[in-house]
């Protein structure tokens, strides 16, 4: 009996002596703090598409390329990295067929409308690299867009009659 008493007597000190103490460890913190991923833009994967050369012509493939937030901002440095060839395909068979000088000036969306307007740089293409290269904007813009199903090209502010002298580019592309 003696024993069993002691053992109530310690489990019950040890009761008041742990509900009785206060941590000292634990500040208040009457705000909230942030996380970090609060604070910061999400990434995404955007489709970017490039030109490999297959035995019956130029063919568009696509490559997964990492974007902060889904906006017209994201969409404008995607295309701009295309366009002055910051964006470049993983797999060696692939091409991007811009840079050498150009650049993105603008988009504006009017769904389901996108227009272009480049700061044309170099661009010595033949008639089907052209048009695949014009390709490379318009899906990987359709891709990240996907009401888009129109595209109008302009060289600094104005239609030109061909970016590299085979495609018309003063007419509408559509999907």
């Amino acid at each position: 009996m003696k024993r069993a008493g002691r053992s109530a007597l310690l489990v019950a000190a040890m009761l008041v002596a742990l509900t009785g103490c206060k941590s000292t460890s634990q500040t208040p913190n009457p705000k909230p703090t942030p996380t970090a991923s609060a604070t910061l833009t999400p990434i995404h994967v955007a489709e970017m598409f490039y030109v490999g050369d297959t035995p019956p012509g130029f063919k568009l493939f696509s490559e997964n390329y990492r974007v902060t937030g889904l906006g017209l901002t994201s969409l404008t440095k995607l295309i701009s990295d295309l366009l002055d060839g910051r964006a470049k395909p993983l797999d060696p068979d692939y091409s991007n067929l811009w840079g050498h000088g150009t650049s993105l000036l603008s988009i504006k969306v009017d769904v389901p409308s996108v227009t272009v307007d480049l700061n044309l740089g170099k661009l010595n293409l033949g008639s089907e690299a052209e048009m695949r290269a014009i390709d490379e904007i318009f899906w990987t813009i359709a891709k990240f867009m996907p009401k888009i199903t129109r595209m109008n090209l302009l060289v600094d502010g104005k239609k030109i009659e061909s970016l590299a002298g085979h495609v018309d580019a003063t007419k509408t592309f559509l999907l």
